[in-house]
């Protein structure tokens, strides 16, 4: 009450001093409001400026170690599927034979089932086919002579073409007992399952068995012949000769070339190498696992090569041999009773002359595990 008394006072007296008085006491009205909890006006905040730091991005380079690409197996080719045959059964109490006149030089072709095979040459111009127990027998005629007419081409087999019309027939051979007589100037050509091959007296041979050993006797024209399981075994026979065997021995004996340059082969995968009496001059044998004994003339003009992985090889020659050795033997030794010559060693191998006569023949020896020696032949 008191400070409106002081301003009606003051309007009566001087306006100017009212107006002044009436600003103050706004003035005094708004400090009165702030005490009371009235919030001044809050100012307008600064924006805040982000400073932010430029990112710098690395490229990333991917190391990539290079890819060894292990080349896959190639699948081995699948056999075209057998055509099923019927083996043409011989129902006669009797065994199956016939008989077929011939030129004396004849090719003869067959193929054996199962069996025991024996097969000789005789004087006569004839084949004459028997088998016991088992299938038919019969003869197709490849091919005749030009001037006799005569077979000079045959093939035997298991059922009779002019009887039996089975639409498929087995044409191997099958039986207990299997034997045939040939002329002595003819050619064999054989493959063979699973049997026992027995051939003397013909000219040439050409022959492959499965399963079963070959006995060769008395080829006069040179023999092929492959078993892969089985001995091999050749005797008394004459001409150009490659024997290979799997899993047995091979065995040559008293055998010659029957033309200048015919060479003697003989290679086995397991199994042991004999030869004695060899007249070829062209020598080459190989075995990987099994020993290899020569018993022989080293002949002039000679060459000669044994080899083994995992064997023995024992050369038995008369003490008046002459021959140049070149020799390695790996994880073994080297001896020789027959002196030798101008040697030259280097650690697991040496070269040297055999004998004390101009070399006129080359010895080549060769086994990875094993002893070679040189014996005096008695």
């Amino acid at each position: 009450m008191n400070k409106f008394k002081v301003i009606v006072n003051l309007i009566g007296s001087n306006g100017k001093v009212l107006v002044f008085f009436l600003a103050a006491l706004c003035c005094l009205s708004v400090q009165k409001i702030s005490a009371q909890g009235v919030p001044p006006p809050t100012p307008n905040p600064t924006p805040k400026v982000k400073v932010t730091t430029p990112t710098i991005v690395t490229p990333k380079v991917k190391v990539t170690s290079p890819t060894v690409v292990t080349p896959m197996p190639r699948p081995l080719p699948t056999p075209p599927p057998r055509d099923t045959k019927r083996v043409v059964v011989n129902e006669s109490e009797t065994p199956a034979e016939k008989l077929i006149m011939t030129e004396s030089k004849v090719s003869i072709n067959l193929c054996i089932l199962e069996g025991n095979v024996r097969i000789n040459g005789w004087d006569r111009d004839e084949i004459r086919a028997y088998v016991e127990r088992g299938s038919q027998v019969g003869f197709k005629i490849v091919q005749t002579g030009a001037k006799t007419k005569k077979p000079v081409w045959v093939n035997v087999l298991g059922f009779d073409p002019q009887k039996n019309k089975e639409v498929k027939p087995e044409e191997c051979l099958s039986g207990s007992e299997i034997e045939l007589d040939v002329p002595r100037n003819a050619t064999i050509k054989l493959k063979s399952g699973e049997s026992e091959i027995r051939i003397e007296s013909v000219a040439r041979v050409w022959v492959a068995n499965l399963g079963g050993g070959i006995f060769l006797n008395d080829i006069s024209n040179g023999i092929e012949a492959t078993t892969y399981r089985g001995d091999l075994m050749v005797e008394k026979s004459s001409g150009q000769m490659v024997l290979t065997n799997t899993d047995g021995n091979i065995i040559a004996l008293d055998v010659e070339p029957s033309e200048i340059g015919d060479f003697f082969k003989a290679k086995t995968g397991s199994g042991r190498i004999t030869l004695q009496g060899i007249g070829h001059r062209m020598i080459e044998t190989n075995s990987i696992s099994g020993s290899t004994s020569f018993t022989g003339e080293l002949l002039s003009g000679g060459q000669y090569g044994f080899s083994t992985e995992n064997g023995s090889i024992v050369m038995t020659v008369p003490p008046e041999s002459s021959c140049r050795i070149n020799a390695s033997f790996g994880f073994g030794a080297f001896a020789s009773e027959i002196p030798l010559q101008n040697t030259v060693k280097k650690e697991q191998s040496l070269s040297a002359q055999l004998g004390s006569a101009e070399a006129n023949c080359a010895l080549n020896l060769r086994t990875g595990s094993g002893v070679i020696r040189i014996r005096k032949q008695q």
